[in-house]
């Protein structure tokens, strides 16, 4: 006697898009510099053609205005693919059979989806809103992308774990294309060179906060600055994990976090091995040194004290 048909569950398509900041940020700095532009355009009505500013705003007005067109592209993610719409309207369908590996991309922050001829097909980012439920759903309609052993997960750890080496060059020069012209403007007594020079100030410095490389040694984790370098001890770390907690074998996240007893934390992003990689490492690193230097616990003592032991690995990933 044949069993009856069961009817498969329905799956409702899902839109993702970026994230509401994004599309902000691009519209203000669109905005600001268009504004910059306008008056330097007035300035040199009157005092003559100067080159230097009359290239400098209108380009990053320009780029303010490709950001806000980049942020208006749209994912739907259905039973039969991902459908990717881009700000003008055109429309591409990638379907799940097309679909064949998955690893790092970008500043390994995000992830690059390719098809069975090695060639990309998807790129998706961390600003897209709701990007762990994004994965999530990739792992749900093609679970074989994330059985594959990419991104360097499944071998040795590295003793050190270096920042993608193009993010201190382009950050730096991006930062003196707007304090050096800001600087000569308020020289000039021109007014519109403040602004101009605190953001690129500001962008300086999160830039130099950002450690450069990682060192696994025995005991401590020896982190690298451009200015300097901090040495935290495994005793006061308290939990290592991706954020966003979807990576190509469990968790891709824009960053890592490395939480420590005091209540502070290390964000690590850029780095060229990939979040989920480092997350990988510095988990494996940790893991192993805690097995083989387990607390110590007393002969003589209440159960009330053994309950208050505090064992590092207990605190469970976000």
């Amino acid at each position: 006697m044949e069993k009856p048909n069961q009817e498969q569950p329905e799956i409702h398509p899902v839109t993702f898009t970026h994230n509401f900041y994004v599309k902000l940020v691009g519209l203000a700095d669109m905005l600001l510099f268009g504004m910059f532009s306008a008056a330097s355009f007035f300035q040199m009505w009157e005092n003559g053609i100067d080159l230097f500013t009359a290239f400098v705003f209108p380009a990053f007005a320009f780029l303010g205005l490709l950001l806000f067109l980049w942020a208006g592209k749209r994912w739907t993610v259905s039973g039969d693919g991902i459908a990717v719409r881009s700000w003008y309207g055109r429309e591409e369908i990638h379907y799940w059979i097309d679909l064949d590996s998955i690893e790092p991309a970008g500043l390994g922050s995000g992830i690059r989806i390719k098809d069975k001829f090695g060639k990309t097909v998807l790129s998706l980012d961390p600003w897209i809103s709701r990007y762990g439920e994004f994965v999530e759903a990739l792992r749900v309609h093609k679970p074989e992308l994330f059985e594959q052993k990419t991104g360097g997960l499944t071998v040795p750890a590295p003793r050190i774990l270096k920042r993608n080496p193009i993010v201190y060059p382009i950050g730096i020069l991006f930062s003196l294309l707007l304090i050096l012209p800001g600087i000569r403007g308020l020289l000039e007594g021109d007014w519109l060179g403040l602004p101009l020079a605190l953001f690129g100030a500001v962008i300086l410095f999160f830039l130099l906060r950002i450690p450069h490389s990682v060192h696994l040694l025995e005991d401590r984790l020896q982190f690298r600055y451009p200015l300097g370098e901090r040495t935290i001890l495994v005793g006061g770390i308290y939990n290592i994990y991706a954020r966003a907690a979807q990576d190509v074998q469990g968790g891709a996240g824009a960053s890592v976090i490395v939480e420590l007893m005091g209540g502070g934390k290390i964000e690590l992003a850029g780095f060229r091995e990939g979040a989920p990689t480092v997350a990988n490492a510095l988990r494996n690193w940790w893991e192993a040194y805690v097995k083989a230097h387990p607390p110590a616990v007393e002969e003589e003592g209440s159960l009330e004290d053994e309950e208050e032991t505090n064992d590092p690995l207990s605190g469970d990933p976000n």
